[in-house]
């Protein structure tokens, strides 16, 4: 990593100035432009510790910049969060700090080059068998949008599907990943084999039928499914193994 570019940083720091006027307590830089790989439509991304709007774009010369406010509690929670961890670790772990003056953002930057997936595994995993159950609600409402003809509300689910099965899958193999971008790589990595392929026809990467993106969309969930299903309490195995066959690809045990 080289870090942020001159220009990059100066505009940061001309942020955080205002940011502190506001009554940040600490600001850090993530992302792309911490790490030194941002291209000309990067988002230069700002982490604040202390009250303040969720989240706030604006336009400062050539950089959009997103601001992110959180409290010192929230942070440290989302080291805990299973939905969360997988790319919080990985900011905190290459952010750049730019105003900490009681040391909060250190700490935490510290705490993100210690922490393990292990710290959390048993919320993990039930996470995860969460998220196949209301997976499972999704693929009800795209059969029955496919069989009521109403394909756009069939293509937006699916695509809902097969992003919230990255995510899921993500967690399952402890994935840490900096940025979104590589998510959907990561996870055909590594689950291997034809994941990868139905993955790019869920989410339409090459030219496609609706009705087979949607058809790589539901085996998808068969593929995660018979993956996660060792996760699945005695509730929530019936739903998920409905959904499989609702879909068409029976859950294999």
């Amino acid at each position: 990593m080289t870090g942020p570019s001159e220009r990059a940083l100066a505009v940061a720091l001309e942020e955080t100035r205002g940011l502190v006027a506001e009554g940040a307590r600490a600001v850090i830089l993530t992302g792309s432009h911490a790490r030194g790989d941002a291209n000309e439509h990067s988002d230069l991304d700002l982490r604040v510790i202390g009250d303040g709007p969720k989240k706030h774009l604006k336009r400062n010369d050539e950089f959009l910049v997103s601001t992110s406010w959180m409290s010192l509690e929230d942070h440290n929670a989302a080291f805990g969060d299973p939905s969360e961890a997988g790319s919080i670790v990985p900011g905190w772990t290459s952010a750049v700090i730019l105003h900490d003056p009681d040391d909060l953002a250190r700490e935490l930057k510290e705490r993100a080059e210690n922490w393990k997936w292990e710290s959390i595994g048993e919320a993990c995993d039930r996470w995860v068998a969460q998220q196949m159950v209301e997976l499972a609600e999704e693929v009800h409402t795209i059969v029955g949008n496919i069989e009521q003809d109403k394909l756009t509300a069939a293509a937006a689910e699916r695509s809902q599907l097969a992003m919230g099965l990255a995510q899921a899958l993500s967690v399952h193999n402890r994935i840490a990943y900096e940025s979104e971008n590589d998510l959907w790589q990561l996870v055909a990595d590594a689950m291997g084999g034809r994941y990868g392929g139905l993955q790019r026809n869920a989410l339409a990467e090459d030219p496609i039928t609706l009705r087979d993106s949607v058809g790589a969309a539901m085996q998808l969930f068969s593929v995660a499914a018979t993956e996660t299903q060792h996760l699945l309490s005695e509730e929530q195995r019936p739903v998920v193994a409905h959904a499989c066959n609702l879909a068409g690809y029976p859950l294999v045990d």
